[in-house]
């Protein structure tokens, strides 16, 4: 339960999070460097950073850039709300120390505009962090902060978020009932707000709390109160917290195969999210229900799921950073309290040294004239010295970046002789297009397929990654198909998929990796006219008679994951005339529109429907078209990968 103030924060942060249609990130940092002080630049420059979580690795590059250039031309708004923003994300992955680097900068500078609303959320986000980290003291001190601040500014929100991180806090020391009744006094102010999410998780909190103190049927019976609330209002980690605490009190009564199912439903909610510290909570507790029901083979795996997310969370590396930035900013806010003592004693002294200073400076600035002559000349001649090393090393860049380029360009025409060729779709699939669209030069997606016998394959699969590592997957899994069928002559799409995530396992995930792939094999019968499939986290859309037919998938993924059952075989009930699409999740995840959100799958199947009955390369040409107006001046995300065919 250590985020959710974080979550309240997040809900009513500041910063609008829509991405616009317009100049690139890339092009916006250009526009910026050449126009240091062009706020309106960097305030644009904001927006699109804030719509790119799903991004973070662009985030943080032009985050951070920005915050060094509006540092550099002291625009303290927008240096504290770039660093108020990436602060929030990293405190809700569970990156503790670089949040705290991002939310202290931000603290110093909505001081200093004396921003009081902006100090109330941050000063919870803060105590939010420092619970994360276990440091209760510092946890108290910026609860208790935004507490005082809600009453001194007459602010229910920040009387809210403050009791309800002091409820938190009280939690932490074992002090239930002061804990529940700072709960109490949460629970007013966000019913008098109308945050029902806020109401939500203070009630698990309270119930939490009755369990710890034994009163397991009180904590029954107010858990669920909330239980309709929690489904009508669909939101993540309100749910999590939820089917946590169910877990609990399950664990608590002996109920153990039910605190297994719940805490499933618990890990099902989080892990869209990511939010490492929670996903590692719910390992652990998954690892100690399967203990209590005697299955230590499940327990050790989860525990080791617990291990491996904890570790990300907290290591020896990360401590030391906490107590590094924690410490220089303590010393830094001393020293600005130095200065403001000084300052009026500082300004008596002025005078009587202003005379003093105007021969001192005429001699200095003389000194100082010859200094600054012998510098630019030396500092030429370096100039000069460092422009012809640049210049060597450009060409020699320049050459290593074309010999990899040549590599991979050679890598791509080895990875299409590997798919399906043109003869055999022609042959084996008279009335057909293919949409093939690598994200770079080689793909993770591919298409493959084979003949044997009466019966044709057919694979379009989305491997993990994408680039130069998803082409290498993408290599290897083709060939754990061709294994499967022609040398270990198995025919039922799904024991082929069994048999490739065995290599895959056997190859790949010794050292606890995930790798794989999501996928479609169909296989056709011509001797009886059937076609079967295998589908792993990713169907076959069928249309027939102008609508479309759902079908069936497993919701795993070929490779070492949660999931681990054996493959079906799905059949298709087809007739003369209808249109089956095989696809992987590039189209649908790519984003753009008006808003810069993803294209999504039922957009996708409308325009699939609306579009059957065109001829093949039309059909084609409309799916690119539509991609490229929608997705506009956006990088692709992903590979993309189509074919369509008809009965």
């Amino acid at each position: 339960m250590k985020n959710y103030f974080i979550l309240c924060l997040l809900s009513l942060c500041t910063i609008v999070a829509s991405a616009q249609k317009s100049e690139s990130l890339h092009a916006l940092q250009g526009q910026i460097i050449a126009n240091s002080k062009d706020s309106t630049l960097m305030r644009k420059l904001l927006t699109k950073i804030s719509a790119q979580d799903t991004h973070p690795d662009s985030t943080f590059k032009y985050g951070d850039f920005l915050i060094e250039q509006s540092k550099k031309s002291n625009f303290t708004r927008i240096h504290a709300n770039t660093s108020y923003h990436l602060g929030v994300m990293c405190t809700t992955k569970g990156t503790y120390s670089r949040a705290l680097y991002y939310l202290l900068e931000a603290e110093k500078d909505y001081q200093t505009l004396r921003d009081y609303d902006k100090l109330g959320q941050i000063y919870s986000t803060i105590g939010n962090t420092y619970l994360g980290i276990g440091n209760k003291e510092e946890m108290y001190h910026y609860f208790k902060l935004c507490y005082d601040l809600g009453v001194q500014q007459k602010s229910n929100k920040y009387k809210a978020y403050g009791a309800g991180g002091l409820g938190n806090y009280y939690n932490e020391v074992g002090q239930y009932k002061q804990s529940n009744a700072w709960n109490d006094t949460a629970l007013v102010y966000f019913r008098e707000l109308g945050f029902k999410v806020g109401c939500a998780i203070l009630t698990i909190n309270s119930t939490t709390n009755y369990r710890k103190l034994g009163e397991i049927s009180k904590a029954k019976e107010l858990i669920q109160t909330i239980e309709k609330d929690i489904i009508q209002m669909d939101f993540n980690y309100a749910s999590f917290l939820f089917y946590k605490e169910k877990g609990d009190l399950d664990m608590a009564t002996n109920n153990t195969q039910s605190a297994i199912t719940n805490y499933h439903s618990a890990l099902d909610k989080i892990l869209p999210d990511n939010a490492i510290h929670n996903i590692s909570e719910i390992y652990k507790s998954l690892s100690e229900a399967y203990e209590k029901a005697g299955n230590a083979q499940k327990s050790l795996k989860y525990l080791q799921l617990h291990l491996n997310y904890k570790d990300s969370v907290f290591n020896e590396e990360s401590n030391r950073q906490i107590v590094d930035i924690t410490a220089k900013y303590v010393s830094e806010k001393k020293d600005a309290e130095i200065k403001l003592l000084n300052r009026e004693n500082a300004l008596n002294k002025s005078e009587l040294s202003r005379k003093k200073t105007i021969i001192y400076a005429s001699i200095g600035g003389g000194i100082l004239l010859a200094i600054m002559l012998l510098f630019f000349i030396k500092a030429n001649i370096q100039k000069n010295k460092t422009n012809q090393l640049l210049a060597q090393q450009k060409i020699i860049i320049e050459d290593k970046q074309k010999e990899i380029l040549d590599s991979i360009n050679y890598a791509k025409r080895i990875q299409f002789t590997l798919l399906a060729s043109d003869n055999l779709l022609n042959t084996q699939l008279e009335d057909h297009f293919v949409y093939f669209e690598p994200k770079d030069i080689v793909s993770g997606d591919f298409y493959w397929g084979i003949t044997k016998g009466t019966k044709s394959y057919l694979a379009v699969c989305d491997c993990t990654g994408h680039g130069v590592p998803g082409a290498f997957m993408s290599l290897l899994n083709i060939n754990f198909l061709n294994e499967a069928i022609t040398e270990k002559n198995i025919e039922e799409p799904g024991e082929i998929f069994n048999f490739v995530r065995t290599r895959l396992i056997e190859n790949l995930s010794a050292d606890g990796s995930q790798d794989g792939m999501d996928g479609i094999l169909i296989c056709v019968d011509k001797s009886t006219n059937t076609i079967s499939y295998a589908a792993a986290n990713n169907g076959p859309l069928l249309i027939h008679n102008n609508e479309i037919i759902a079908t069936q998938n497993d919701r795993m993924p070929v490779g070492k994951g949660i999931k681990e059952e054996p493959f079906q075989t799905f059949h298709l009930s087809v007739q003369k005339g209808d249109f089956i699409y095989l696809y992987t999740d590039g189209f649908v995840d790519q984003f753009g529109g008006e808003k810069g959100k993803k294209f999504m799958h039922n957009p996708l199947k409308k325009l699939l429907l609306s579009i059957h009955q065109e001829p093949l390369l039309e059909q084609r040409l409309i799916l690119k078209k539509t991609l490229l107006e929608w997705k506009g001046d956006l990088e692709q995300v992903d590979d993309i990968c189509m074919i369509g065919l008809r009965v």
